[in-house]
């Protein structure tokens, strides 16, 4: 994601990286971005002005992706917010998000809450970890 806008605050999409379940990348490319950037975020994206020159556009990026994920399961994290970012839709059964796995979040294993409604012991998980932290681990 880059930064556009005045202060750079609106993000829009810059480059997309799929890889299979062993890992290897399948696709990765730069996005072309129709708005002047004004935030690169180069420190956290590696993005770089010459990184867009010549691009694919987001139309074309965005139908090989989805013909990609058809009929897959989904495996990544935080992935609302990279569907979004790619205006997809994918089937929830589909999906496996990783800040909803117990072992990827702070609380690591399910802890035990007390629910004041029913003050019975119920499940509890942790805020999710950051994919700094995850891969660190």
């Amino acid at each position: 994601m880059v930064g556009v806008g005045s202060l750079g605050r609106e993000s829009v999409l810059a480059r997309v990286t799929v890889v299979n379940a062993q890992g290897n990348c399948v696709y990765d490319t730069h996005v072309a971005v129709t708005q002047k950037v004004t935030d690169y975020r180069t420190y956290v994206s590696g993005i770089r002005p010459a990184h867009l020159k010549g691009a694919p556009a987001f139309d074309h990026v965005q139908q090989k992706v989805a013909a990609l994920l058809k009929g897959r399961i989904l495996v990544g994290h935080t992935l609302k917010s990279d569907l979004t970012a790619l205006m997809l839709i994918h089937p929830k059964r589909e999906i496996r998000d990783l800040t909803l796995y117990p072992p990827c979040t702070h609380g690591g294993l399910p802890a035990l809450g007390v629910s004041a409604a029913t003050t019975q012991a119920v499940p509890k998980t942790g805020r999710p970890k950051g994919l700094k932290v995850l891969a660190a681990e």
